[in-house]
């Protein structure tokens, strides 16, 4: 299941406010005819560089917009998941909110195609990985609301950690009726019930958040203010 990540491009750092930059600017305004315009220059590009320096440092989508782009893919693309990327999506669910702290849940972890043939996921691709989120149900027949509350917290953690990282993601229910069904061969234990499954993998080419995703109602129509 690991792999030698991709190639990443990494753009040069710039270093800003340093003594490079204080002559830089010095010599724009000590020889240009219209120094204003070089001290406006000097500093769109000085304000810039922030900028610059956090695409070539990688880095991820800030919370608020991961939680307005983000989207359930349907479509993957064949290629392994790191196993480093992995364990930061499978943390993000074990820090998922927990009523009273219990952590009621247990992930179940594979990248078996014939597994996820057997439990009709639609278009299972190489690399690919299913998580799958069981709670104990102890002497009862099934979990509790708040097991299954917390349960919901944990997949959407794992689903939301996935494309932090770039990766698509789903949350599945239909696959979990079959996977109970099959408690010994899936890993779960006798009084422990899967109850939604998040699957993880590569996007194809060209597939985002506006193009891929499906249309909301309006705010309007479900946000009541008193």
């Amino acid at each position: 299941m690991e792999s030698k990540p991709g190639k990443i491009r990494r753009y040069p750092r710039i270093p800003v406010n340093n003594t490079n930059n204080i002559a830089l600017f010095a010599s724009v305004r000590r020889h240009s005819r219209n120094s204003w315009f070089a001290f406006a220059l000097i500093s769109v590009i000085l304000g810039l560089m922030p900028l610059w320096n956090s695409f070539a440092d990688g880095a991820i989508p800030d919370g608020m917009t991961l939680l307005n782009n983000h989207f359930s893919a349907g479509t993957y693309a064949a290629g392994n998941i790191p196993r480093a990327d992995l364990e930061k999506i499978l943390h993000a669910g074990v820090r998922a909110p927990s009523a009273g702290n219990r952590q009621p849940w247990r992930f179940i972890v594979s990248a078996d195609l014939d597994f996820m043939r057997a439990i009709n996921l639609p278009r299972p691709e190489r690399g690919n990985v299913v998580v799958i989120i069981a709670v104990g149900t102890g002497t009862a027949k099934k979990p509790s609301e708040i097991a299954l509350f917390d349960a919901g917290c944990a997949a959407q953690a794992i689903y939301l950690a996935a494309q932090a990282l770039g990766y698509g993601s789903r949350i599945y229910i239909g696959p979990v009726t079959l996977i109970n069904k099959t408690k010994p061969e899936t890993g779960l234990d006798p009084d422990e019930t899967a109850v939604a499954l998040v699957r993880i993998g590569r996007l194809p080419a060209g597939v985002d958040g506006l193009s891929a995703a499906s249309s909301r109602k309006p705010d309007a129509d479900i946000i009541l203010y008193r």
